[in-house]
């Protein structure tokens, strides 16, 4: 079975980390990052074990928005600052799954997928502007790849219905 897939979920999926003491000069700088949405669309190759189980493979694009922050409140190196980027990454998604059918109308699924954006670059806008001490806007290279698993519940209008016949 072949068939072509898009999907788009709202998310908030969240990162954070402390910078090293050899980079920031104490352990109070916070980096974060959170996705707030991802899609894909994908083509989906499946085949049927049993009449009612299909096991599939998918690949295709993968999009998701992010935002990041760089945060110091300390200011032992550097007066106290925040900063942010954010941008909509793409890249590619490959998964698989199965889905197993309940009844005409009804199946379930569920499948695991891998997102890869590769790095980007992107320049950080300080709230302290030239007093921070360093480059506004100061460029990060970012490298994100998120993973995910679906479960879910499949229902089918009209499957087991006679089809519809038009009359004059």
């Amino acid at each position: 079975m072949v068939g072509v897939q898009g999907l788009f979920d709202g998310a908030s999926v969240y990162g954070n980390h402390f910078a090293s003491v050899a980079y920031a000069g104490d352990a109070s700088e916070s980096l974060s990052s959170r996705t707030d949405w991802f899609g894909t669309l994908t083509a989906r190759l499946g085949y049927a074990v049993m009449p009612q189980a299909l096991l599939y493979v998918k690949g295709g694009a993968a999009f998701a928005h992010t935002s990041y922050t760089d945060v110091d409140p300390s200011g032992l190196v550097n007066p106290p600052y925040a900063g942010q980027a954010s941008g909509v990454r793409t890249g590619w998604t490959a998964g698989a799954g199965g889905e197993y059918k309940l009844s005409p109308d009804w199946s379930v699924f569920a499948e695991y997928d891998y997102a890869g954006f590769g790095s980007r670059v992107y320049g950080f806008t300080y709230n302290c502007g030239a007093a921070c001490g360093f480059a506004d806007p100061y460029h990060y290279s970012e490298r994100q790849n998120l993973q995910t698993v679906l479960v879910g519940l499949n229902y089918r209008f009209n499957v087991g219905s006679a089809p519809v016949v038009a009359r004059y």
